[in-house]
């Protein structure tokens, strides 16, 4: 099986490519949840947006000056999936607290509709989740009511102020026009979707040191986020360029934020996280990316995952024809096509000025016979199929390879 993810800010080793995130990012500082009451744990959010097409970016949208009395986040950023979800009772707490965030009010009076607590831990969740600029606040805590009381109050404290704030979301917009401004007519959905996820790959480092880490800002600023701030980032983008996309919470042994997106009427699950090379990788070759995670299907997800659907339950990924591997024509059935990935993997390496590509393999007995192949050396100053494929890309230097995700069925090649 493949092996299993390690807790954030353990020490890596050149072979633990995988990546996973820390309940602390995700939560925003765990010490930062309501204390009362108690039986809402970590939940999934199911987030929605629809943006414009990213194809011509207005020259005044930053015309206007930085707001200092209010959090002033774009469109963009404010998805409304779940909200959606709630019936006028929540939808009406919703609005009040979210307003009170905006305006950075230190708390706000609620009427006391629900006497379990759970609507106003949703509520609060759901704003965190679906308000992407909103990492303005600091911590949430609800007030003491009872069963006769009519109202109560949620109080906030703040980490920044609403000038410091507006400040980072116009750096955060001007980072994603970098981005954005990259798209091509000639590009396809997938297209934007694979340059989204490389862009924040490489220019972004997993750390459980950054101030930012679990925001857009940390994300496409700072450089330097764990799940939180790569699955927002990503949601941004999609959203800037009208792509439906959803952000999922759940556990790998520890609480983990991603995202799902739909792509030819069919959802998909993408993990930048994971997709990150470990430290001594990214330093070694620092445009290297992977794509274990790039557009899959539940059943890639859930062998490794538990998804929480306790907000609401997400869209089914049961699609496979997007997947990195058979869109790229890096998914190979035969020793035959094994040979033709491997060809074409270098070459189009080596043509792009890239260092790494990766090949998934239909069978275990597939997978050990190219591994088999690969391990062997030439003899009799014979080359062995692989080595000719290489050669045929036209790719003189050295080539090595990682077999860390045998479970999946997948090499990585490295070239130098």
């Amino acid at each position: 099986m493949e092996p299993k993810m390690k807790k954030c800010g353990a020490s890596h080793i050149y072979k633990n490519i995988l990546l996973c995130c820390t309940a602390l990012a995700l939560l925003s500082g765990c010490a930062d949840q309501p204390s009362e009451p108690t039986e809402i744990g970590e939940v999934t959010y199911k987030v929605i947006s629809e943006g414009d097409s990213g194809a011509a970016l207005d020259p005044d949208r930053y015309s206007k000056p930085v707001e200092t009395e209010f959090i002033d986040v774009p469109d963009e950023m404010i998805l409304s999936y779940g909200y959606e979800q709630l019936d006028k009772s929540g939808r009406d707490i919703y609005n009040l607290i979210s307003d009170a965030m905006k305006n950075c009010q230190p708390t706000v009076e609620i009427p006391n509709v629900d006497r379990t607590g759970k609507l106003y831990n949703r509520v609060l969740e759901l704003i965190r989740c679906e308000n992407l600029g909103y990492f303005h606040v600091k911590s949430r805590s609800i007030g003491s009511r009872t069963i006769a009381s009519k109202s109560f109050n949620i109080d906030f404290e703040y980490r920044y102020t609403a000038e410091e704030a507006n400040t980072m979301l116009r750096k955060a917009e001007t980072a994603a026009d970098d981005i954005i401004m990259k798209i091509t007519p000639d590009m396809t959905e997938y297209d934007k979707l694979k340059l989204f996820h490389d862009e924040i790959i490489t220019g972004c480092k997993s750390s459980t040191d950054g101030e930012y880490a679990d925001n857009i800002y940390g994300a496409l600023v700072d450089g330097q986020a764990l799940c939180e701030g790569y699955a927002k980032a990503f949601s941004y983008l999609c959203g800037r360029v009208g792509i439906e996309n959803t952000i999922v919470t759940g556990y790998a042994d520890e609480a983990h934020m991603w995202n799902m997106v739909k792509l030819d009427g069919n959802w998909y699950h993408v993990d930048l996280t994971w997709d990150h090379p470990d430290a001594a990788l990214s330093a070694a070759y620092p445009d290297a990316v992977l794509y274990n995670y790039f557009l899959v299907s539940d059943a890639d997800i859930t062998d490794e995952r538990t998804i929480d659907d306790s907000l609401f339950t997400p869209p089914r990924a049961t699609g496979s024809v997007m997947n990195y591997f058979y869109h790229e024509g890096m998914y190979a059935d035969s020793y035959e096509a094994a040979l033709n990935a491997i060809e074409s993997g270098c070459r189009n390496a080596a043509e792009n000025g890239r260092h790494s590509f990766q090949i998934k393999l239909a069978s275990d007995e597939l997978y050990a016979q190219v591994l088999s192949d690969i391990s062997v050396k030439s003899s009799n100053g014979r080359d062995t199929d692989i080595t000719a494929a290489m050669k045929a890309a036209g790719f003189s230097g050295r080539i090595s390879y990682t077999d860390l995700y045998s479970g999946r069925r997948i090499l990585t090649f490295l070239l130098n």
